[in-house]
């Protein structure tokens, strides 16, 4: 009698997942231009104020203010929006690469969407998980059963290492330098704000780039 074969695992669709996330990806990377130049505007606008400049008013304070908060708004959706496509796009990754390789993966594939939000562990499990995806979408993964054999990728490490950064300096901002209102406070946001925007638009491009990577390397 000839052995049965085990039927092949269905392998999810990935092309149509990781256009919507690299789109929404760049859309927050330029949203989060457009919170810089407000909160810039803003804290120009309380200066001129406060020196009595311009004949500004109170009521062009507020108007400042309006249109960052509406700014950061507007920005946080889009950003929650590409946050989510981008975990429907690991998630799939995640599964083919699982049916691609037999190699063990360092974390379950609950950690794909836990990783993000169990605190302490999400400095570093959402990292190991996409690192291994990566490892595991290699062509030459696919004969392996250890993927710690593998080398991993520098793009992963750097991506994960500057959306930290990132993340870290936006709380920072918000928890300690704003936690006083003043002009003081307003400067040294915008500041940090455009150090924080510069590094979440270097960590989008390599976002985009392991996302092609791993995509392609899928569909191979």
């Amino acid at each position: 009698m000839t052995e049965q074969q085990s039927p092949t695992r269905p392998v999810l669709p990935l092309r149509g997942a990781a256009t919507a996330a690299s789109a929404l990806i760049v859309l927050s990377a330029l949203a989060g231009v457009a919170v810089t130049v407000t909160d810039w505007h803003t804290s120009s606008v309380a200066d001129a104020y406060i020196d009595d400049n311009a004949g500004l008013t109170i009521a062009d304070l507020r108007a400042a203010e309006r249109l960052a908060s509406a700014a950061a708004w507007v920005y946080l959706g889009i950003t929650l929006l590409a946050a989510c496509l981008f975990l429907l796009w690991t998630w799939r990754a995640r599964a083919n690469a699982e049916a691609f390789s037999p190699a063990r993966h360092r974390r379950a594939r609950g950690w794909v969407l836990g990783g993000w939000f169990c605190p302490v562990v999400n400095f570093w499990f959402p990292y190991q998980v996409v690192a291994d995806i990566e490892k595991a979408s290699r062509p030459v993964a696919r004969a392996e059963t250890d993927l710690a054999h593998l080398p991993p990728s520098p793009l992963v490490g750097r991506w994960w290492a500057v959306l930290l950064a990132s993340l870290l300096l936006d709380q920072y901002v918000v928890q300690v330098v704003l936690r006083t209102v003043s002009a003081e406070s307003l400067r040294e946001a915008a500041r940090l704000t455009t150090v924080a925007t510069a590094l979440q638009a270097i960590a989008a491009g390599m976002a985009l780039l392991l996302v092609r990577r791993i995509t392609v390397a899928q569909a191979a």
